[in-house]
C-alpha cells in the first residue's frame, strides 16, 4: 500500500477528517482486492514509533535510539531498510518529515543530540493511527457472584433492620424510665407537702 503515501501526506497536511476518511476509504480498497495487512509503511512507522515511546516511558528520544529500536522489531521492514543497511536517523527524519516532523536538538543526561518528542507525533498519532477507546462498561460477573452479592446485601439490609430496632427499644426504654422517675419524684413531693401540712395542724391543735 506504499501507493498510498502520497495521498495520506496530502491528507495530514490538510488536516481535519481528511486522515481518517482517505484510511478508511483506503482500506475498504485494498480489502476488497487482497487480504493481510493494509497499513501504508508510513502508518506502521508511526505505530512503532509510539510503541518504542511507550516501552521507554519517555518523552523524547535521540534519533540513534530511535532508529536502533526499530531496527530491533521483529517481522518489520527497518532493519532491511536502505538495501540491507537498517534505517538510520537519516532516514528515519525523511520518512517523518512527510507528516510534518522533523527532528530538533533535545535534552537527555547524555547530552544534546537531535532527537524527537512525544508530543511532536501526538496529533499524527490521534489522525492516522488512533488507539482503541477505552473500554467502560462494567464486565459481565458470574451468575454465583450475582447471588452471592444479592445475599450480602440482604443480610446487610437485615442487620441494619435490627440494629435500628434495637436502638428504637433503647430508646422507648430511656424515654419510659425517664418519665417513671419523674413521677416518683412529682410523688414524693406531694407527700413531703402533706406530711409538712399535716404536721402544722398537729402543733396548732396543741
Amino acid at each position: 500500500m506504499d501507493i498510498s503515501e502520497p495521498l495520506l501526506c496530502i491528507a495530514c497536511l490538510a488536516g481535519t477528517e481528511w486522515p481518517q476518511l482517505l484510511t478508511a476509504a483506503l482500506q475498504s480498497i485494498f480489502g476488497a482486492t487482497r487480504t493481510g495487512n493494509t497499513e501504508s509503511t508510513g502508518v506502521i512507522l508511526l505505530r512503532d514509533v509510539r510503541t518504542i515511546f511507550d516501552e521507554l516511558n519517555a518523552d523524547r528520544l535521540p534519533s540513534a535510539t530511535l532508529a536502533e529500536r526499530l531496527c530491533g522489531i521483529e517481522g518489520r521492514p527497518w532493519v532491511d531498510w536502505n538495501h540491507g543497511q537498517g534505517l538510520n536517523a537519516n532516514g528515519l527524519a525523511r520518512q517523518l518529515q512527510k507528516y510534518g516532523i522533523h527532528p530538533q536538538t533535545i535534552r537527555t543526561t547524555a547530552g544534546t543530540p537531535k532527537g524527537y518528542r512525544r508530543e511532536d507525533f501526538a496529533d499524527v498519532w490521534a489522525r492516522l493511527c488512533p488507539l482503541p477507546p477505552t473500554q467502560t462498561a462494567t464486565p459481565p460477573q458470574p451468575a454465583s457472584l450475582l447471588t452471592e452479592a444479592a445475599f450480602s446485601k440482604r443480610n446487610t439490609n437485615s442487620h441494619v433492620a435490627d440494629v435500628e430496632s434495637g436502638s428504637h427499644a433503647r430508646q422507648s426504654s430511656i424515654v419510659a424510665a425517664v418519665a417513671v422517675s419523674k413521677r416518683v419524684d412529682r410523688d414524693l413531693g406531694t407527700e413531703a407537702v402533706a406530711a409538712s401540712g399535716s404536721g402544722e395542724y398537729m402543733e396548732g391543735a396543741l
